[in-house]
């Protein structure tokens, strides 16, 4: 899986870099994400046949009513995937507009190290649901609190600190990354 994931990233990346080196603009994004999700899907059918062969996928399997129904709420996934990115790049343009063009770039990698924090951090949360499930079946309520407890105070206490140390540090590593 993480094999398959970088490959895709470098794969997307090499593929979008070169589009913008022979003038494709914008388009070069969508070329490089398509080609990288076809990657992805044929990566994990080779991996899903070589690994698992007694796991036979075909078209042949899937239900038509279902993917329809997929089809209809994933149109709508994709219409909200599409919005958040124009509503969270928005903010880029504003800043580049109203402040200076030079402001974008620090603003940008600060909010992408918020966001690597916040990534990480969440993993804590999203990996103890199965635990907290479990307890819960077993009608462990009390020990299910204490571990719910735990994460959150965990999530809530390492971003304030992770925050914190990004505030302090932020002036430096821009002055260093940027150049200002």
């Amino acid at each position: 899986n993480y094999l398959t994931n970088t490959l895709s990233v470098l794969g997307r990346t090499a593929l979008v870099a070169a589009g913008l080196w022979a003038g494709w603009g914008l388009p070069a994004l969508a070329y490089g994400t398509l080609a990288a999700t076809v990657f992805t899907a044929f990566q994990t059918r080779f991996l899903v046949r070589r690994h698992l062969p007694m796991v036979n996928l075909s078209w042949s399997l899937a239900d038509r009513e279902t993917l329809a129904g997929i089809w209809s709420v994933g149109m709508w996934f994709s219409i909200n995937g599409i919005s958040v990115i124009a509503l969270r790049t928005t903010d880029r343009f504003i800043v580049a507009n109203m402040v200076a063009l030079s402001s974008v770039t620090p603003y940008v990698l600060s909010g992408r190290i918020y966001e690597i924090c916040h990534a990480n951090l969440s993993q804590i949360a999203n990996t103890t649901w199965p635990l907290l499930a479990e307890l819960i079946g077993r009608g462990q309520r009390e020990q299910a609190f204490r571990v719910w407890r735990g994460a959150t105070t965990l999530s809530v206490l390492l971003p304030v600190v992770a925050g914190a140390a990004i505030w302090s540090a932020n002036g430096v590593f821009m002055r260093a990354w940027v150049g200002h």
